[in-house]
């Protein structure tokens, strides 16, 4: 899912909370609201997602009395590393880049040097023809991988305690800076004030809980920093087939873990969700 953001980044910078009646109990403000296009779903754990043009953007909600601030996402980190042990690679590593193939990304391979000038790129600089997934098998391995973008000043090193062999980086791509967005929780608790204008909450969610999960799992396929990674042999996370771990029995292979499915018989296939590999950050 590409993130388009400019035009909307626009339109958020220009909102500012007007003055309203101060709400005596602001604990019923969660909903759905609509301003224009753009759809404001408000969590009662205190989070909030945005969608418009294609855009999703999610974040925390800072109430203040009657004053709530929506504070956007912004990932922590340019890269998020996770790692498994698989016991059919006898030597070196795989890695399994997730990230634009444009983005001119630079890592150690099986080189212990933290360089920049010594790392590699991932794709050749006119490459035209880019496999999905995109595997590097490594004939030695390392006990630091070293990743950074070229021209950066920055090297990130991520220690293999573990003595993992198998893994998933994945990076994050910088995305333009969003204004927070401040709102007046008016008395009724069922409204919100945005700029002067009297946002109702909707009678009728525009999108189900279901649909919200599913937008969230599209979300995190690339801003990815949970603590753990799913996938099958080929790489899917099934983020819109909706593939849940209670479907399956969690086997302990030595110091390798993953998920069988109950009733479905594993395969290579891309779509086949019979195994379920556990990656960990």
């Amino acid at each position: 899912m590409n993130l388009k953001l400019s035009s909307f980044c626009m339109m958020l910078t220009t909102f500012f909370c007007g003055a309203a009646a101060y709400a005596q109990n602001s604990d019923n403000f969660a909903g759905q609201y609509k301003l224009g296009t753009t759809l404001i779903i408000l969590k009662p754990n205190k989070t909030f997602l945005l969608l418009d043009m294609g855009t999703l953007i999610k974040g925390n909600i800072h109430i203040d009395s009657s004053t709530g601030k929506l504070i956007p996402y912004k990932p922590k980190d340019a890269f998020v590393l996770y790692g498994r042990t698989n016991h059919f690679i006898k030597t070196g590593n795989t890695i399994h880049y997730r990230g634009p193939s444009e983005a001119p990304v630079l890592i150690n391979y099986n080189d212990t040097s933290s360089s920049p000038n010594t790392l590699k790129p991932i794709f050749n600089q006119y490459a035209n023809c880019i496999p999905f997934p995109t595997v590097i098998h490594n004939l030695r391995s390392s006990p630091k991988l070293y990743v950074t973008i070229k021209d950066s000043e920055s090297v990130y090193t991520f220690e293999n305690n573990e003595g993992y062999n198998d893994f998933v980086l994945s990076y994050i791509e910088p995305s333009t800076p969003i204004a927070e967005l401040s709102f007046t929780i008016l008395t009724d608790g069922a409204s919100i004030m945005i700029k002067n204008e009297t946002l109702h909450k909707l009678s009728s969610p525009a999108i189900s809980e279901a649909e919200e999960k599913m937008l969230l799992g599209m979300y995190d396929r690339d801003y990815p920093e949970t603590d753990f990674f799913y996938c099958n042999p080929a790489y899917n996370i099934f983020e819109e087939s909706g593939v849940h771990l209670s479907q399956y029995n969690k086997v302990q292979n030595g110091n390798e873990y993953y998920f069988l499915h109950k009733t479905i018989t594993k395969n290579d296939d891309y779509s086949n969700p019979g195994i379920i590999y556990e990656y960990k950050k």
